[in-house]
């Protein structure tokens, strides 16, 4: 029986850019691309960080790599969107981030193109991030995770109105325009 060799970090750098994939634990995961409303939903929520944040302070972006850990196996994630604050902001050789955000928003879907949410959560969890945002665009609801104990906690679930990321609390994110996205 042969086993799968695992990807490493080296070797991700030698493979074709793809916006759809991840390396999880050594193992390429293809995804399938985000919907036109998923898109769609990222791009307002995108435009009203971008209006509401100090473009030199801090550093908005969408679908890129989140490096997770490098030993002892790789492991890099696709978020649908993070804030960073760019003072101490460290990539690696120009290709993942290795900097926790201090927000991170995905957007998940009747076919969770992401996988197990929380091997997802946990993967967040370790590299430090402070909250995490899963906003389930068919029930219209985001719930807003907060690190305790180095655990991803629900402390808030937001359906109408408005949210603040905690690290974040002078923008307010209007929940409606994203639910106007999906339709």
């Amino acid at each position: 029986m042969t086993g799968t060799r695992l990807i490493s970090y080296e070797d991700s750098l030698t493979m074709p850019e793809s916006t759809f994939e991840e390396i999880v634990n050594g193992e390429l995961r293809i995804m399938p691309p985000p919907s036109f409303k998923h898109q769609k939903l990222i791009s307002v929520l995108d435009r009203q960080f971008q209006f509401q944040l100090d473009d030199a302070a801090t550093l908005v972006l969408q679908n890129y790599g989140q490096a997770i850990r490098f030993e002892p196996t790789f492991t890099y994630r696709l978020p649908d969107l993070a804030i960073f604050q760019t003072a101490g902001l460290l990539q690696k050789d120009g290709y993942y981030v290795i900097s926790a955000p201090s927000l991170l928003v995905e957007v998940l879907s009747p076919s969770n193109r992401k996988g197990n949410v929380q091997e997802l959560l946990s993967d967040y969890a370790s590299i430090g991030t402070p909250e995490v945002w899963l906003i389930e665009s068919e029930k219209r609801v985001l719930k807003a995770l907060t690190l305790r104990d180095s655990v991803l906690r629900e402390t808030r679930i937001v359906r109408a109105g408005s949210v603040s990321p905690i690290e974040h609390p002078h923008v307010s994110i209007d929940v409606q325009r994203l639910w106007d996205a999906l339709d």
